[in-house]
């Protein structure tokens, strides 16, 4: 149950971030559908995956087992969104650069 209460709030929040954030017509699949086209005009991205039988989501579920398991479905949503992890990488370092210039000016 509470599980079924974080997801909705969750998810919620992503579709209006997603409406307020991103241009008209950005479609979110869990995560926000990044593509050579939008990546330049997203101002928001939500990296998200449904679980599958394998990982458990209970907060006290610690076991070696289930940690290897959320671990594996972490790097799998990091390597399915590959072009949205780049690109807010792209974005900080350009930050810190453009920090950087003007705190030496």
């Amino acid at each position: 149950m509470i599980s079924i209460l974080m997801q909705g709030q969750a998810s919620t929040a992503s579709y209006q971030a997603n409406a307020l954030l991103n241009p008209a017509g950005t479609d979110l699949d869990y995560s926000t559908v990044v593509t050579d086209a939008n990546v330049q005009s997203l101002d928001n991205f939500r990296l998200d995956r449904q679980l599958t039988q394998k990982e458990n989501d209970a907060l006290d579920d610690a076991s070696p087992t289930n940690i290897a398991a959320l671990k594996a479905i972490a790097a799998s949503i990091a390597k399915d969104n590959a072009k949205a992890v780049e690109e807010v990488a792209r974005r900080i370092l350009a930050a810190q650069s453009g920090g950087q210039e003007s705190a030496a000016a």
